[in-house]
């Protein structure tokens, strides 16, 4: 899916709006819209944590139907979503949360596998259908 970049400016060759493509479009478990440009997803992600390269699927599923959130430690407006892997790992990605044109909106900020959560990480939810 695609949308207007963020300052939504026509460009200047055709004269359209800025186009910037989603790697992932998905609403969290609260039905909060959540997203994260395809910039955002090679920068993060394909460079930072290439184990989840191609995985765009795996992380908008976390995000939609995640089996805990976590409260961040270091940023009030991040939450942790995770959700336990095949591999008994714990596939976490990580999302900002703030108001834009008066909508509370999500943003991928990065995604991880990690091997156990910690045990005085703050739930913020427990999905009771696993």
């Amino acid at each position: 899916m695609s949308r207007s970049g963020e300052d939504g400016e026509p460009d200047a060759a055709s004269g359209s709006p800025n186009v910037e493509p989603f790697a992932i479009d998905v609403f969290d478990y609260e039905g909060i819209r959540v997203t994260c440009t395809v910039q955002q997803w090679s920068i993060k992600i394909d460079l930072g944590h290439p184990e989840l390269s191609g995985e765009q699927v795996a992380v908008a599923e976390v995000i939609a139907d995640p089996e805990l959130v976590l409260q961040d430690r270091d940023y009030p407006d991040r939450r942790h979503l995770t959700r336990s892997t095949p591999e008994a790992l714990y596939l976490v990605a990580v999302v900002e949360y703030q108001y834009l044109e008066d909508a509370l909106r999500g943003r991928l900020v990065t995604a991880f596998l990690r091997r156990r959560l910690r045990s005085d990480d703050h739930v913020i939810f427990v999905s009771i259908r696993r």
